[in-house]
């Protein structure tokens, strides 16, 4: 199981995944998990230096109503970091990292099968 994959797990945990010691200040935050006020922690990947430079955030159309097969897909690709249900203009956003145009043209396709898509073709702010 990789450290991404994990996503949760106290800090000893962790440290022990990398192969790491634990040190005193891991040990506050495994008490602020244990009482409840953290949940989790967040590793942010560098996509670029994972071979994934383009990032698309894709508005998807559900052509049906019958959503169980996209969301099947959905739980299947690697390729796609994050997806909400939405309402409004669209039934899904989804976020994906992908290695080059032909791998998104790709992408979209499969989702085609089920849905159309838009993309956002650039960010105006990051938080990041």
């Amino acid at each position: 199981m990789t450290l991404y994959h994990r996503r949760q797990g106290k800090t000893t945990e962790l440290a022990q995944l990398c192969r790491n010691s634990t040190n005193a200040r891991c040990e506050p935050h495994d008490k602020l998990e244990e009482i409840g006020i953290l949940e989790a922690f967040t590793i942010r990947l560098n996509q670029q230096k994972l071979g994934k430079p383009l990032t698309a955030l894709i508005t998807v159309f559900m052509k049906t109503t019958d959503h169980t097969a996209f969301q099947q897909f959905l739980a299947s690709q690697d390729r796609i970091e994050e997806a909400y249900r939405i309402s409004g203009d669209g039934c899904y956003w989804v976020k994906a990292h992908v290695s080059s145009q032909e791998e998104l043209n790709q992408l979209l396709d499969e989702i085609r099968n089920t849905a159309t898509t838009g993309f956002i073709l650039r960010s105006e702010k990051s938080n990041r």
